[in-house]
């Protein structure tokens, strides 16, 4: 893709679609996107629609206003996470909260003293089917909920 002045960015995948970031690999390269304002997807599966979300989320993180995302079945996603990251891993252990702590960055533990990734400027956000299970302080945190304009959940 040669447009890396996007400033909105939406993907639609279904869970059960055949034509997920892995199946692309090496169609385009999320990273390349400086600029987006606005991120949506639904319908993420695999480890590697998870490490886009979390590579697109670093790399915009300062200026993101808005983001959307609907996982559309929370348990179907931690399976998969753990089954595809786990595969190539010493470290067996099943995740408390995957979103969160791998694609996210921050620790479940307040007293850790620990950052993951924040959002500054977002002023929109909408989770479908997120589990905020052990999690609901980082994530409060991590997406500024007292800032926000607009909170779906």
């Amino acid at each position: 893709m040669h447009q890396t002045n996007l400033e909105i960015l939406v993907l639609i995948t279904d869970g059960a679609c055949d034509h997920n970031m892995e199946a692309m690999k090496g169609s385009y390269d999320v990273t390349k996107f400086h600029k987006v304002r606005e991120f949506s997807w639904i319908g993420p599966k695999s480890e590697d629609d998870y490490q886009t979300i979390r590579q697109c989320l670093t790399a915009n993180a300062e200026q993101l206003e808005a983001f959307r995302l609907n996982i559309i079945d929370w348990s179907k996603a931690d399976d998969f996470w753990f089954l595809d990251f786990t595969r190539f891993s010493n470290n067996k252990t099943r995740r408390t909260n995957f979103f969160a702590e791998d694609i996210l960055g921050v620790p479940l533990d307040a007293e850790k003293g620990e950052y993951g990734l924040t959002f500054p400027a977002l002023r929109s956000l909408y989770l479908g089917q997120l589990s905020f299970k052990s999690a609901t302080i980082s994530l409060a945190s991590a997406f500024s909920f007292s800032r926000l304009k607009e909170l779906r959940l």
